[in-house]
């Protein structure tokens, strides 16, 4: 497992979801979006 300490912004959730939880689910890789971060960042580039 990876040091969280060696990489401080390492994220532990995905829009209120632990990256954990996903992992154990889904299994790895696996890839997660926050459709709330993708949303802004088209508003950001619309303006």
């Amino acid at each position: 497992m990876v040091d969280a300490a060696a990489f401080p912004s390492i994220r532990h959730e995905i829009a209120g979801v632990s990256i954990a939880a996903l992992a154990e689910q889904y299994g790895t890789p696996v890839y997660a979006y926050d459709v709330a971060t993708i949303l802004q960042r088209v508003r950001d580039l619309q303006a």
